[in-house]
């Protein structure tokens, strides 16, 4: 019996558009990649936190909870875990953001504003 082999289609279909298959993988690698850089700077700014004592790891903790934590968290709700005042929060949160950019893009990050 003749075996007849067919060449698997090297594109699909998202959206609309043809995109092709190695560049879809090519692109999920950077992006696991990039994960990966991410959430080793989180970590490197976590220990740099801890290393700053109270005020760094209520500043760790006020990022997390606003913008990593599945369950994200107010200005407000933050304010009443830390026993502080939003504009601590806000300050708090500021200051963390521009710590992160800073790790995550360099001298870049320094043009990076909330």
């Amino acid at each position: 019996m003749n075996k007849v082999e067919t060449e698997e289609d090297p594109f699909v279909e998202i959206g609309g558009e043809y995109l092709s298959i190695e560049s879809l993988t090519r692109s999920s690698v950077r992006t696991m990649n990039m994960i990966n850089f991410i959430d080793k700077m989180l970590e490197f700014y976590k220990n740099d936190c801890k290393q700053q004592g109270k005020e760094g790891i209520r500043k760790y903790d006020t990022l997390m909870h606003f913008y990593i934590y599945d369950d994200k968290k107010t200005y407000a709700d933050i304010a009443e875990l830390h026993v502080v005042n939003e504009r601590t929060v806000r300050r708090d949160l500021k200051e963390a953001v521009h710590a992160l950019s800073v790790l995550i893009f360099g001298i870049d990050g320094l043009r990076i504003q909330l």
